[in-house]
């Protein structure tokens, strides 16, 4: 697992052994969430374990501003998107 941001009580990471396509998970206030990097999906949260709305929006919202950042990570770290 590679931190790749951080945000608030989150830390954003990427598994260097995960499968396309493109996400990333987030981790803290008790919970996690793994929100998607490409496709129609993009910056949605794609999967939730204990997060309240309001955390889910704000992680939207804050993967919606890094996914360049995030997906360029992601191509180090895998090759591809898919």
């Amino acid at each position: 697992m590679v931190v790749v941001h951080r945000f608030g009580p989150f830390r954003v990471s990427i598994f260097s052994n995960d499968h396309a396509p493109a996400h990333v998970h987030v981790i803290g206030a008790g919970g996690e969430a793994k929100v998607q990097l490409v496709g129609p999906d993009a910056r949605k949260v794609i999967r939730n374990r204990g997060l309240g709305g309001n955390d889910l929006r704000r992680i939207e919202d804050e993967i919606a501003a890094e996914i360049p950042k995030l997906l360029e990570r992601w191509l180090e770290l895998h090759g591809s998107e898919d």
